[in-house]
């Protein structure tokens, strides 16, 4: 019996593709803290990160692979029977790659357009993502006596490979860790 060499190949490829990438998809970002409060009349979420396990991801920095982090903060008012309604989202992302030449670690924040460097990996991430806020508009968008869900979306993808080649491979989805959703139920 004669195997077909293109379909074992196809196969191989695909399982290579595969166990790529899963990349270091047993790491973790901790969140430190999440708090909802209010100032100047404008509601405002805190957070922070603790990234842990850094070895691997100065590998992959090291490899001249770029990194994009990115939160997503949502506040939802709870509906009975319905979909939860959306009263704001808001979107913060930063961009990490390492610089080889001068050994030194860059975070973006694309939002901002600002950059921060440092040798240190660990030292960068905990001083510039220990502590950050989002902006979910006005405190006064909140009635009273309604039971409301924040939920912060984080993920953290490769930022090297292009939009065209994320279709034709579908099951790539680049992410370098799992998403990971936190959620907090509150009544105002």
């Amino acid at each position: 019996m004669k195997k077909n060499p293109s379909i074992l190949t196809t196969t191989l490829c695909m399982l290579l593709l595969f166990m790529l990438s899963g990349g270091i998809q047993a790491q973790t970002i901790e969140l430190k803290k999440m708090a909802l409060d209010n100032r100047g009349d404008t509601l405002q979420l805190h957070f922070g990160f603790a990234p842990q396990e850094f070895d691997e991801f100065q590998e992959l920095l090291g490899d001249g692979v770029p990194l994009k982090l990115t939160c997503k903060a949502s506040l939802l008012r709870m509906v009975s029977f319905w979909p939860d309604k959306m009263v704001s989202q808001e979107e913060i992302s930063f961009a990490l790659k390492a610089d080889t030449l001068s050994q030194e670690y860059i975070l973006t924040d694309l939002g901002a357009k600002r950059s921060v460097e440092n040798k240190e990996l660990e030292s960068l991430l905990r001083t510039n993502l220990g502590e950050l806020s989002v902006n979910l508009g006005d405190w006064k968008s909140l009635v009273q006596g309604r039971e409301y869900v924040l939920e912060l979306e984080i993920s953290l993808t490769r930022d090297d490979y292009p939009a065209w080649l994320k279709i034709a491979l579908f099951f790539w989805s680049g992410q370098v860790l799992k998403n990971k959703t936190y959620k907090m139920k509150f009544t105002y």
